[in-house]
């Protein structure tokens, strides 16, 4: 699977080569540097070169991305506000591919930011504005800032087990937790190790719904539900806000019988969240538990708050996948992801299989896709 960032891949920047990568121009005027486009600032004076035409402004990544999008934003001189340029990327800064190019882009106004989508499937390391032309300013072109958004590939796979032959798990996606209005339900009860006030209870973390959260008064702390009957939890999801310094990267996923006793069923540790607000993990539970909790031991950075969006767990493994070809399409949508546990003794409830044919149309084919459910009590071996 992959998606587009919403996050600036260009880290702010406080010099040409710190914190990361390296900010580079045609030339720039006295205290204009290049890394002022990229220091996530609004300045007067962002970039700004003495020419109206025929100048560059650079960002060298550490690492080759794919950037699908990028945004200019004017200074307190729309006039010098670029009107005609390309985009380009290059991995050796001689050899550039074009990859948008824009003409007499107006109108612009003070600090008015621009965006573009660009149609890109290369690794480049090093992306560029070249600058043809200005907003009619004769002696300068500048820039505030530019930003960069990357296309991110969420890597899957599939098990294989003979030459042709390929599977997948597919996982019950309905939490056991019905959506909560208040604290209890005719399911159970959320509780925590405390609350931040009254509008960030327990309860808001299973109320289906991540723009409301629960959240606590210290960086660690716990989130449980006690169901009314045992459960067999095998999956938990974990939202977040995105606040910074507040969310879980470190805890431990526990089950009881009696609220005293624990069995821990996952432990985490330094969970890079990177540009994900979402992260589900599968885990190898056997046994009935009534309460469940999430304890957490660290979050990242905060030291007065924790704060989690949503908590969802759901109780069994649903179906085998059968597949009998690889395809991108198909990875994307049936490949399991890094966070998955694998249990080949789970008892599985059915067995899908994928069926790929073609018919004739004219001169040519049109393939087609058919998942086909049938019901059969398994046990992977």
């Amino acid at each position: 699977m992959a998606y587009l960032s919403t996050e600036n891949a260009i880290p702010a920047m406080t010099s040409d080569i710190l914190p990361t990568g390296k900010a580079s121009a045609s030339s720039f005027m006295n205290r204009a540097d290049p890394w002022k486009a990229f220091n996530r600032n609004q300045d007067v004076n962002g970039w700004t070169v003495n020419s109206a035409t025929s100048s560059w402004i650079m960002y060298e990544f550490p690492t080759a991305k794919i950037i699908r999008k990028y945004s200019i934003k004017s200074d307190a001189y729309p006039l010098r506000a670029p009107t005609s340029w390309t985009f380009e990327g290059s991995n050796d800064g001689i050899n550039f591919t074009i990859l948008d190019s824009r003409e007499n882009v107006r109108p612009w106004t003070t600090y008015d930011t621009k965006s573009f989508e660009v149609t890109n499937n290369r690794y480049y390391k090093m992306y560029r504005v070249n600058i043809r032309a200005n907003n009619s300013d004769g002696g300068a072109t500048s820039i505030d800032q530019i930003e960069m958004f990357e296309y991110v590939y969420d890597y899957r796979f599939l098990i294989s087990t003979d030459p042709g032959k390929y599977y997948s798990l597919q996982y019950q996606n309905e939490t056991e937790i019905p959506y909560l209005k208040s604290p209890t339900s005719s399911s159970g009860e959320a509780t925590a190790s405390s609350a931040y006030n009254s509008s960030r209870e327990p309860w808001h973390a299973f109320d289906g719904n991540t723009n409301t959260s629960w959240a606590c008064n210290t960086a660690v702390g716990w989130l449980q539900y006690r169901f009314t009957e045992l459960k067999k939890i095998k999956k938990y999801s974990i939202w977040i806000t995105g606040t910074s310094g507040r969310s879980p990267v470190s805890w431990t996923f526990e089950a009881s019988l009696d609220g005293s006793t624990w069995d821990i069923l996952d432990d985490q540790s330094n969970v890079d969240w990177g540009n994900q607000k979402h992260i589900e993990f599968v885990i190898p539970n056997e046994k009935y538990y009534s309460i469940y909790r999430l304890n957490v031991t660290k979050n990242s950075g905060s030291n007065s708050t924790l704060e989690i969006a949503e908590l969802t767990m759901s109780q069994n493994i649903d179906w085998l996948i059968c597949i009998p070809f690889q395809r991108d399409d198909i990875h994307n949508k049936f490949g399991l992801t890094k966070n998955m546990v694998v249990d080949f003794n789970s008892e599985l409830s059915g067995i899908k299989r994928i069926v790929h044919d073609a018919i004739s149309v004219g001169s040519g084919k049109v393939f087609r896709l058919t998942l086909t459910d049938k019901v059969t009590s398994i046990k992977v071996e």
